[in-house]
């Protein structure tokens, strides 16, 4: 234990460094508890997953249609103009997908869901796909994905409209026609 006496340099950094190292310990734990203190009393708020953006029937159908288009689908079938509901039936690669554009105010009921499932099935469409500016709540939610059917919300719709503004822009920096 010679190594430890005052008069010995590593004794003299072993003295030093010991309640040195425990203060700083000290601290880290004292912050810990303070950012665990902080969060367990910022309420915890629960996420719900509706929103009332509408939109006119005509702008979504025709973010439908050119998105769709800018993805290399085939419009095969489009729905009734004029109507709150459009349904359009696209194709890529063999694969048959229902779009239904809902531009009604009111959310989305489970029944819609069923009755889009079963649309899909008549079609003998492999997908089928709800867009609905309105949202969802998480029964719709729930139902849909028991029933294979897709939700496009307006955070999806608005990245649809970004992804289709992105391509039109670049094509015509390219100097091609837009399709």
């Amino acid at each position: 234990m010679d190594w430890l006496r005052p008069d010995s340099p590593l004794g003299v950094t072993v003295l030093v460094l010991l309640p040195v190292l425990g203060f700083v310990l000290i601290a880290l734990g004292a912050r810990a508890m303070y950012e665990r203190a902080k969060l367990q009393s910022t309420p915890q708020t629960r996420r719900v997953f509706t929103s009332r953006v509408s939109m006119p029937a005509g702008d979504l159908e025709k973010l439908a249609t050119d998105y769709y288009r800018s993805q290399g689908y085939t419009i095969l079938r489009d729905g009734v103009p004029g109507e709150k509901t459009k349904e359009m039936i696209v194709v890529k690669g063999g694969q048959r997908t229902l779009i239904r554009c809902e531009v009604s105010d009111d959310l989305p009921t489970p029944e819609l869901i069923e009755a889009l499932a079963h649309t899909r099935d008549g079609h003998k469409a492999q997908r089928a796909v709800l867009l609905a500016p309105a949202g969802f709540t998480s029964e719709v939610r729930q139902r849909a994905v028991a029933l294979g059917v897709e939700l496009r919300d307006s955070v999806q719709i608005d990245v649809m409209r970004r992804v289709t503004e992105g391509r039109a822009e670049s094509l015509s920096e390219m100097g091609r026609p837009l399709s």
